[in-house]
């Protein structure tokens, strides 16, 4: 286990070792979250601005939609 303080600016160093291990290079986006009480450290998925589903998503004016939900509004425009 490794030991790691906080910097002032809220900041966290992941030691290079590590980072080898799971494959993170500099510059790659993670993504943070909360389980079970601990920050999880994973790689970034990028997800639908609206059902956050990570299947098949496409950047459309900088926001990212899956294609059934391109679907689902191409469907409300009949309506």
């Amino acid at each position: 286990m490794k030991f790691k303080k906080i910097n002032k600016a809220g900041g966290l160093t992941i030691p290079a070792d590590l980072r080898r291990d799971l494959g993170f290079d500099s510059g790659d986006a993670v993504d943070l979250v909360i389980e079970g009480g601990n920050i999880v450290v994973k790689p970034h998925v990028q997800k639908c601005l609206f059902c956050e589903s990570d299947k098949k998503v496409v950047v459309y004016k900088n926001k990212r939609v899956c294609s059934d939900c391109i679907k689902e509004l191409g469907g409300m425009i009949n309506e």
